[in-house]
């Protein structure tokens, strides 16, 4: 069947939706749980059956940022999803986000928008214009 944009033209505009979210994007910073490491210095320590207190715990945290388009909007003025008005009570945002972003926050411990520490709003919506490129997903300011 043929289609009115050729395979080089969807390139180009998914190219170009891809520069829109690049020039207009900002840092998203992520929080998970730190992992746990246990570190011992002697060859024969086992950590099963010797004692508890001789070891050293050591906490890597684990976080990342991600490039997401954000706009901070006023409940009371949301047209329709009447779901989301009633839920949210202050400031909350719309973000546009790439799928790595939807991935990693799926067991996030914290995440901060415009250093803000927000919670996630319902879930994550695919879109694109040939392809799902990006994800909108909507979060509350927390305190």
């Amino acid at each position: 069947m043929a289609s009115l944009v050729s395979n080089s033209e969807k390139l180009l505009l998914s190219s170009e939706f891809n520069n829109l979210h690049d020039t207009f994007s900002r840092l998203v910073t992520v929080y998970k749980t730190p992992e746990r490491v246990i570190i011992s210095s002697d060859n024969n320590y086992n950590f099963l059956y010797n004692d508890q207190e001789a070891i050293e715990v050591a906490y890597i945290p684990i976080s990342a940022q991600f490039e997401c388009r954000i706009q901070w909007q006023d409940p009371s003025k949301i047209m329709g999803w009447p779901e989301i008005r009633e839920e949210v009570r202050g400031n909350f945002c719309r973000i546009k986000a790439k799928k790595d972003f939807v991935d990693f926050i799926s067991d996030a411990e914290k995440i901060e928008i415009d250093t803000r520490p927000v919670q996630s709003i319902g879930s994550s919506r695919p879109h694109g214009l040939f392809n799902v490129d990006f994800y909108t997903l909507f979060f509350k300011e927390s305190e």
